[in-house]
């Protein structure tokens, strides 16, 4: 995938056995319920990230490791960062996990230039973090 000027090296966080990752070689953007598949990307330009969320060992039913994903996409008129979604499967809820995820991004968008705007956390897009 061509992640154009954003480009840096991947980057990925631990905790518990759960692993949350940019590294595009290890996520299958197929599998991650409503997001932006690669053609998509790079017809926007190479500009849409995700950080995939992965459990340490998914339950026999649900053998998909991915559990949760944020999507990071580049404001068409702004041109800053913002997390434009987040989605964490049903069974994984409230247990941190989705808090932990927003960290990561911001920690991600803060290495890459990220900046307040307005009074407004730029990684946020102006919302509340939980």
């Amino acid at each position: 995938m061509t992640r154009g000027q954003d480009y840096q090296k991947s980057k990925t966080w631990y905790r518990d056995g759960f692993i949350v990752t940019d590294d595009i070689s290890m996520i299958d953007l197929g599998a991650l319920e409503g997001s932006t598949s690669e053609e998509e990307n790079l017809e926007k330009g190479g500009t849409a990230h995700h950080l995939v969320l992965f459990t340490p060992s998914p339950p026999e039913d649900d053998p998909n490791p991915q559990i949760g994903y944020l999507l990071i996409e580049r404001h068409t008129t702004t041109r800053t960062l913002q997390i434009s979604k987040l989605v964490m499967n049903q069974r994984w809820r409230n247990q941190g996990l989705e808090k932990w995820l927003l960290d990561c991004a911001e920690e991600w968008l803060k290495e890459r230039g990220a900046s307040k705007n307005g009074g407004k956390d730029e990684t946020l897009n102006g919302t509340q973090k939980p």
